[in-house]
């Protein structure tokens, strides 16, 4: 989970005063995490933003993070939701992602990729990335720490990016390194919804909640008009 320093960074991570937020504010990042850390280290700052998703307050050293524990954070003057601001502040100033297009059969996939530690926490800042209109939001994943996939939910043409994604999500989820998450969200105000599936006989069955479900039958409706 990255949680562990690498062994020339011993002497980076105890020369940072984690008692004073002043001396590493400018460190503090958000950080996506699935919901295993927490097997490994409760103690942390963090907070749901899916189904198996976590932001987790993180420290960027320069050739590591740490998650900062929550004694930590105690001692210092800002509120968790004000310490969440400050890391995804910091996080919205890195490096942008590379947005690459990729097309399919009536519809196109977004594959946005970056950082190797942060790429995929760029979700969590993702209104910046958004350079068209959304009247139905997105379907996103982020199978690995360094890549979002995504599609603008334009026509029933969703229904077919959803197929892609879910090939494309499953297969760099268990390749990883840095595995997120298997799953596919709708995206929509900053908020995401879990969208689910099963894998049956080599094929996927998608489960997807009943406003999504009504989304879809408007769309196609639509699409019989047109």
């Amino acid at each position: 989970f990255d949680c562990l320093f690498e062994p020339n960074e011993a002497e980076n991570v105890l020369s940072v005063d984690m008692r004073s937020l002043n001396a590493v504010q400018g460190r503090i990042r958000s950080r996506l995490y699935p919901q295993a850390i927490l097997k490994q280290a409760n103690a942390i700052v963090h907070r749901t933003v899916a189904d198996d998703l976590l932001e987790v307050l993180v420290l960027d050293l320069p050739k590591s993070v740490r998650t900062v524990s929550r004694s930590e954070a105690d001692r210092w003057p800002l509120t968790d939701d004000e310490l969440f601001m400050l890391g995804r502040r910091n996080l919205g100033k890195d490096k942008r992602l590379r947005d690459l297009r990729v097309p399919l059969p009536g519809s196109v996939l977004h594959m946005y990729s970056g950082d190797s530690f942060y790429g995929a926490s760029h979700l969590l800042v993702f209104e910046s990335y958004l350079n068209e209109s959304m009247p139905h939001g997105m379907v996103v994943s982020v199978p690995k720490r360094d890549v979002i996939i995504g599609h603008y939910i334009r026509n029933i043409g969703v229904l077919e990016a959803i197929s892609g994604m879910l090939q494309v999500t499953t297969g760099m989820y268990d390749e990883g390194p840095g595995s997120l998450s298997p799953n596919i969200y709708w995206y929509r105000n900053s908020s995401l919804t879990l969208l689910p599936y099963e894998m049956k006989d080599g094929a996927f069955g998608f489960h997807p909640p009943p406003e999504f479900e009504e989304l879809l039958q408007a769309l196609s409706a639509h699409a019989q008009l047109s």
